[in-house]
């Protein structure tokens, strides 16, 4: 998590070696707990997918 207080701005990276299920809880997790007025989620595959 990085974060500008001054802004009033946070930026949170997610990354798992595991599905893309499992980052996506993670980071409707934070949003639950951090309460955003504004949320903007982006997802980027990576490497190779999944067998």
């Amino acid at each position: 998590m990085h974060t500008w207080p001054e802004l009033g701005f946070a930026a949170v990276d997610v990354f798992t070696c595991g599905p893309p299920s499992v980052a996506d809880g993670v980071a409707d997790a934070v949003v639950r707990l951090l309460a955003p007025t504004r949320c903007d989620k982006k997802s980027i595959a990576r490497g190779q997918p999944a067998p």
